[in-house]
């Protein structure tokens, strides 16, 4: 445990991160009146300064190692920081010459043997009886922080085990099931009813200093991973925020915000090694078929969610029409794209067209137009059909031509009919429909809305209590399948839910990719309205 926690220590490359980082450190070892550096403001050599028992605490930081390179030339130097520190900032901001006073050098590396003789001297000649020096490194840092997450007073046996399970195992754990147990017992932990009290704000900063670390652990092997486990920590805390009504209070939003930033750099390191390979015609390994078809929706499915994250909150950058341009040359590159290999592969079309939707990108129409005639024309030449749930054993059979049951229920194939009603294609729609019926007369066309009550549930991946479904029963007369489109739309309209009113609307299409369940039929009527403008 303390070599994952000094690696991930050592990994600190930004400022920003060392600084929270001893902050966070600082506050659950009840430091009184920290100040943090502003931007700006002079600081006369201090980055930090505290107190606690009576003593004021400046902290000097530096990154990785103390050398020979940065202890007396440059800059930033550490000597001339630390004379500065005693000609100006003592002299001028402490009144109190009997003040005790520890000025801290604090960095994530080590004092280097060629300089250890001139910190020695150093503090040797300038401390007092009131003011004294001390190395906070990385070993120093690894201990303070180790102590903070296996604290015996916050955190009981069980919730250490899972955080070793979810740092030894994520590779095999591919479905965080020790990962989400820790952070959903870590959530348990924040009592609503301790706002005001101290325990409140450390539980916060453990929440995300243990989810941080393990991400960190991560990303240094898998990126794929590491994103996914940055979602997870981000739908498990927006949850805890629905639950208690926390949707304006500073301390949850500011938590919120850096979930929300983590996730951001687990994404860009992601689509960075996306960028190294989706050129190539195809763009991933196909020694199996199967698998190719799977990547494909998993990288369309990832981009697609994160661009449209992009847009929500920064506008049409020119970092969301690079990765649209991304989304479109892979789906040029790979012909797999256009035969979903599982019904739940709806989340990652229904994201797609979404975005494309939502940017004004004509793409929309003719990507559902394309995608459900190859699908219908793979249908007739073969056993091929998108297989319920992720059967991967029936999806092996079809992929090899095998009698496999009848295709009987299908969500995704609701939704490209939805698509097409947005886009007035009832020619299209018509030529489904009655091929659908010849081909497969017991298929039951489903389509999903997210109970208005229940919406927590679905951001616990509890498809069962959260979702209602309804059938469009195309045998009967288009004219009553469109009135019934109309009837579910009005009843649940997008707009009534939480994470739509309170600005969260990715958090729906993150959940959905995250827990793979279908996205609520709702993110496609929402354009009836505008439709019907037109």
């Amino acid at each position: 445990m303390r070599l994952i926690l000094k690696d991930y220590i050592e990994t600190l490359k930004e400022e920003i991160e060392l600084e929270t980082l001893l902050e966070n450190i600082l506050i659950m070892n009840d430091f009184k009146d920290i100040v943090r550096p502003q931007k700006g403001v002079t600081q006369h050599g201090v980055d930090f300064s505290a107190k606690k028992n009576g003593a004021i605490y400046l902290f000097v930081l530096k990154q990785k190692d103390i050398d020979k390179n940065n202890w007396n030339a440059g800059n930033n130097a550490v000597r001339p920081t630390l004379d500065e520190i005693q000609d100006v900032y003592i002299q001028d901001r402490i009144k109190d010459s009997n003040s005790k006073i520890n000025i801290v050098v604090c960095t994530n590396g080590i004092i280097k043997q060629n300089v250890q003789a001139d910190w020695n001297g150093y503090i040797n000649r300038n401390s007092t009886d009131n003011t004294k020096y001390l190395f906070w490194g990385i070993d120093e840092l690894t201990s303070m922080t180790e102590q903070v997450l296996l604290n015996e007073y916050l955190f009981e046996d069980d919730i250490k085990s899972d955080l070793r399970r979810s740092l030894y195992f994520y590779e095999e754990d591919v479905n965080f099931v020790y990962y989400k147990k820790l952070l959903e017992k870590l959530i348990l932990k924040i009592n609503i009813s301790d706002r005001r009290k101290k325990i409140y704000k450390k539980y916060l900063i453990v929440y995300l200093l243990i989810n941080k670390m393990c991400i960190a652990y991560a990303s240094e092997k898998n990126v794929k991973l590491a994103e996914k486990m940055s979602e997870k920590a981000l739908i498990v805390f927006w949850n805890f925020i629905i639950k208690n009504n926390l949707y304006e209070k500073i301390e949850e939003i500011d938590t919120l915000i850096m979930l929300y930033k983590q996730y951001e750099d687990c994404c860009e390191n992601y689509l960075e090694e996306i960028k190294k390979v989706y050129n190539y015609s195809p763009s991933f390994p196909i020694y199996s078929p199967l698998e190719y078809r799977i990547t494909i929706y998993e990288v369309i499915g990832f981009i697609s969610s994160y661009t449209y994250y992009l847009y929500y909150y920064y506008g049409n950058i020119n970092q969301v029409i690079e990765n649209v341009n991304i989304l479109i040359t892979i789906i040029n590159n790979n012909a797999g794209f256009f035969y979903p290999v599982f019904d739940l592969n709806s989340i990652e079309i229904n994201t797609l067209i979404f975005l494309l939707k939502e940017i004004g990108n004509k793409q929309a129409e003719v990507l559902v137009n394309v995608l459900t005639n190859k699908m219908i024309y793979r249908m007739n030449m073969s056993k091929y059909y998108p297989v319920e749930y992720e059967n991967y054993d029936k999806a092996l059979q079809i992929e090899f031509n095998e009698e496999v049951d009848e295709f009987n229920a299908s969500v995704l194939i609701t939704n490209l009919l939805e698509w097409m009603y947005v886009f007035k294609n009832q020619k299209g729609i018509d030529d489904v429909v009655e091929y659908l019926k010849k081909k497969f007369p017991n298929l039951t066309l489903n389509t999903l809305q997210i109970d208005l009550k229940s919406e927590n549930y679905y951001l616990e991946g509890n498809i069962y209590d959260s979702i209602i479904s309804y059938v469009l029963d195309y045998g009967e007369k288009i004219m009553d399948v469109n009135t019934a489109i109309k009837k579910i739309h009005d009843n649940n309209k997008i707009d009534e839910y939480n994470f739509y009113k309170y600005g969260s609307l990715p958090i729906l299409f993150i959940t959905a990719r995250n827990y793979r369940i279908p996205l609520p039929s709702n993110i496609i009527y929402k354009f009836l309205e505008e439709s019907n403008k037109e």
